[in-house]
């Protein structure tokens, strides 16, 4: 859990993913986005988004 949280300081800066992320609340899909959106080189930052959406879910 701890490693989660710090992968998520990553994505607050920029407000593009950040707004992927709050997108993806609700579509629970957010490494097909940011996946799309970023392309092969952030693959592991796209598994990353779908966790902390899941993770977000219940709060």
């Amino acid at each position: 859990m701890k490693k989660l949280k710090n992968s998520t300081v990553i994505f607050p800066n920029d407000p593009l993913i950040r707004s992927f992320i709050n997108y993806s609340k609700i579509i629970g899909k957010t490494n097909t986005i940011i996946f799309t959106f970023y392309g092969i080189n952030s693959r592991f930052i796209a598994k990353r988004g779908h966790n902390v959406a899941k993770t977000k879910r219940p709060l």
